[in-house]
């Protein structure tokens, strides 16, 4: 059998133990159990006001638009259970009505 070369993942939490993961593990595998996602510091600090501005209208911009995206999914989530209640509801309703129906037409 082969043995299956074991590489280091980063703690989730700096001090944390290095955990070792077998290859078949992907990074991708690693992040879809709810590892943290990687970000990187800017290359060099700020060395003027404009600098720290651009670098802040930066991020503002990046925590806006993931914001916007996370609300346009609720949103068409939310869309969607409206949808399938209201069919629920015209279908029960129908469903009474045809029972209500077979009643009073038993009774005469």
């Amino acid at each position: 059998m082969n043995e299956v070369p074991e590489e280091p993942v980063e703690p989730a939490v700096p001090g944390d133990a290095v955990e070792t993961v077998s290859a078949p593990y992907s990074a991708q595998a690693i992040v879809s159990q709810g590892a943290p996602v990687e970000s990187h510091p800017p290359h060099a600090p700020a060395h003027s006001i404009k600098d720290f501005f651009i670098q802040l209208l930066t991020i503002t911009a990046g925590v806006l638009i993931a914001l916007s995206i996370e609300g346009l999914t609720e949103w068409n989530h939310h869309r969607q259970l409206v949808r399938e209640a209201t069919e629920t509801i015209a279908r029960e309703i129908a469903d009474n009505r045809s029972a209500l129906n077979r009643h009073f037409n038993r009774l005469g």
